[in-house]
């Protein structure tokens, strides 16, 4: 293989020329930023803190707690407040462990999407190493007033 690209670097840097071309642009496209650019203002810093605030409950197993930071498009989805916090509290094995948040989009003046990795653990169970999964699940807040967002979409 080595007497091959030798070969062809010296007989055809032409080709050479070529296979860069193509190669480089490829593999820039395979290589994913983690998010959009993100530009932090009042709002960004505003939604993100009730973004920690929602899932530090959902940590906890907060449902009351998480019930107040959602809006109203979330609530519709449950029967009533009990509902909510039966759903948000999950099972007790495997339950809530940790949680990681990256802003992901503005996506418009008064709505911001973080990227979320959400973490369980079993109690008494080994786990091994594992890396984050590539795919992540996605909240949307809404602003609500000047120093108010809501979780929309969970």
């Amino acid at each position: 293989m080595q007497r091959f690209s030798v070969f062809v670097f010296k007989k055809s840097p032409t080709i050479c020329v070529l296979v860069m071309l193509v190669m480089v642009p490829f593999a820039v496209l395979l290589t994913k930023p983690l998010s959009h650019p993100i530009y932090i203002d009042k709002d960004y810093t505003a939604a993100l803190r009730t973004a920690d605030q929602y899932l530090y409950a959902w940590i906890m197993r907060d449902g009351r707690m998480a019930y107040d930071l959602v809006s109203e498009n979330v609530k519709k989805n449950y029967a009533d407040v009990n509902d909510f916090q039966i759903h948000f509290a999950g099972t007790s094995n495997p339950h809530h462990q940790a949680f990681e948040i990256i802003g992901d989009k503005r996506l418009s003046k008064d709505r911001i999407r973080f990227k979320v990795w959400y973490y369980e653990d079993y109690t008494g169970v080994y786990q091994p190493p594992y890396k984050r999964p590539e795919k992540s699940d996605f909240i949307e807040l809404i602003k609500l007033d000047n120093y108010t967002w809501l979780v929309d979409k969970q």
